[in-house]
């Protein structure tokens, strides 16, 4: 064999080896990428799941005014994973579990504001709340405030 038998050969190898080690670190990367990014939307989420249990802790415990603020901190933190949450591989919720959310905290704010005497924000709450549930399918039948109730004191009830 010639000299530049050997050298094509060698070349040849060190570009393979190159490639290989260059598309292994890439797709290594790539996959550790989306395991940190899958981690870290849990974290957010479980997060977000402690916020609603302190919420629902201050609606049933707290005074009026603390069970207001509790409830509208979850739901702006609600509102925030709405807009994050995509169609593509929900981690622990989806966009549905966030919705029914958003609505049973709007009820429990409408709630609070009547027991408060505050009959305009606890109407603005309630409209709220079934725009909230007419956004999902599976909500849809939640069409009028009795039904909302209704669940509600369901949902709220086996809470305890």
């Amino acid at each position: 064999m010639s000299k530049r038998a050997y050298f094509v050969s060698i070349g040849c190898f060190v570009v393979g080896l190159l490639l290989g080690v260059g598309g292994t670190y890439f797709f290594g990367m790539a996959y550790w990428g989306k395991q940190t990014a899958d981690g870290l939307v849990m974290i957010k989420q479980a997060e977000l799941a402690e916020s609603g249990e302190k919420a629902f802790d201050a609606y049933q415990h707290e005074s009026q005014p603390i069970a207001i603020y509790a409830l509208s901190r979850y739901l702006a933190s609600l509102k925030e994973m709405e807009d994050q949450i995509g169609s593509e591989n929900p981690v622990l919720l989806t966009k549905m579990d966030v919705h029914f959310d958003m609505m049973l905290t709007h009820a429990r704010l409408a709630k609070v504001y009547a027991a408060m005497g505050q009959p305009e924000l606890s109407r603005q709450q309630l409209a709220d709340a079934l725009q909230c549930a007419s956004q999902e399918h599976k909500l849809q039948t939640i069409t009028n405030q009795a039904v909302l109730a209704e669940i509600l004191a369901r949902v709220d009830k086996g809470a305890k």
